[in-house]
C-alpha cells in the first residue's frame, strides 16, 4: 500500500490547474428551479431491494450515518473543489478492474443527492461491463443503450430513486461498438445534453478502467473532472503510475485508495489524495 502512495506522490505534479471541459457552458440555476423541471418529465420510481443494498454495500442508500460518513467527507472536498472550478461533471474510473469505481460512484452520487440544493445525475457509461443497474437489482424496460443505438427518448431512460433522491441513466447491457459509439454524434448531443440541462447539478459518470480500453481517454474531454480508484492490496504502484500518466491532460480531482487499512467506518476505508 505504501507503493501506491508513493505512485500517487509522484504523479501529482502537474495535474492541477488544467483547462477543464470547453464545450459546454454550465450555467448553475436555483435547485427550486431543478426540481419543477423533474417532476414535469415523469420519470419512473424504483425502489431498490434494501437487502441489494446491503449486499453490495450502497451505504449512502441505507440510513446509517456511520457507514456513509466517509463518503459525506469525500463528497464535501468534491463538491468544493468543483465549484471552486466552476465544474459540472465527474468521471469515476479505475486502472484496472475490481478496485470499485461502480461502489464508489454509486455511493458518492447517493451523498451528493441527500444534500437539499444539489441534484446529480449518476450516467453508467461502462459501455462493455455496466454494472450500476445489478448493483441497484434493478429490471428495467429501457436503459443507456437503447437511446444511444435506437430511438428511445432520454427520459424513458432514467430512473428516479425515491431515497436518497437520486436520478439514474444506468445501462443495461454491453456495446457491441464502444469505440464507433463513444466517437458517434449520438454520444456528444447526448453529453451535450446532459451539461445544458437545468435537471442537474451534477454529473456522474462510470466509466471502464483506464488500462483495459481506450474507452477512457476518447471519452474524457467530454466531462470536467476524472476521480480514480485504486485497490490496497491488489492495484499494483505501476498500474497507478501507468493509469495516471495516461491520464496526466485531464484535471484529476483526486485519488481514492479503496479498502485500505487502519481505523474507520465499518464499510469503508479510504485514503484521499490530491
Amino acid at each position: 500500500m505504501e507503493q501506491i502512495k508513493l505512485a500517487i506522490e509522484k504523479t501529482k505534479s502537474g495535474s492541477q490547474g488544467k483547462s477543464g471541459r470547453k464545450i459546454h457552458k454550465h450555467i448553475t440555476p436555483a435547485a427550486a428551479a431543478r426540481r419543477v423541471v423533474m417532476e414535469q418529465n415523469n420519470i419512473p420510481v424504483y425502489e431498490p431491494n434494501p437487502a441489494i443494498l446491503e449486499a453490495n454495500r450502497l451505504v449512502s442508500f441505507l440510513d446509517d450515518e456511520k457507514g456513509f460518513a466517509g463518503f459525506d467527507m469525500l463528497r464535501t472536498r468534491i463538491l468544493q473543489i468543483m465549484k471552486t472550478q466552476n465544474w459540472q461533471s465527474i468521471a469515476i474510473t479505475s486502472p484496472g478492474a475490481g478496485a470499485g469505481k461502480t461502489f464508489v460512484s454509486l455511493n458518492l452520487s447517493g451523498c451528493i443527492s441527500r444534500l437539499e440544493a444539489e441534484t446529480p445525475l449518476l450516467v453508467d457509461f461502462d459501455l462493455r461491463k455496466p454494472s450500476v443497474a445489478r448493483y441497484l437489482g434493478m429490471q428495467l424496460k429501457y436503459s443507456l443503450i437503447d437511446h444511444l443505438t435506437g430511438d428511445t427518448s432520454l427520459y424513458k431512460t432514467i430512473v428516479k430513486l425515491r431515497s436518497p433522491e437520486l436520478e439514474i441513466l444506468p445501462n443495461l447491457k454491453p456495446v457491441l461498438n464502444p469505440g464507433e459509439v463513444i466517437a458517434s454524434s449520438k454520444v456528444q448531443d447526448l453529453v451535450t445534453e446532459l451539461h445544458n440541462s437545468k435537471r442537474w447539478s451534477t454529473l456522474v459518470f462510470d466509466l471502464p478502467p483506464v488500462l483495459s480500453t481506450d474507452d477512457v481517454i476518447a471519452f474524457l474531454p467530454n466531462v470536467d473532472c476524472v476521480l480514480v480508484v485504486v485497490t490496497a492490496g491488489k492495484t499494483t504502484s505501476d498500474e497507478v503510475e501507468e493509469c495516471l500518466h495516461l491520464l496526466d491532460t485531464f484535471n484529476i480531482i483526486g485519488v481514492i485508495l479503496n479498502k485500505s487499512e487502519g481505523e474507520g467506518r465499518e464499510y469503508y476505508n479510504y485514503n484521499y489524495g490530491y
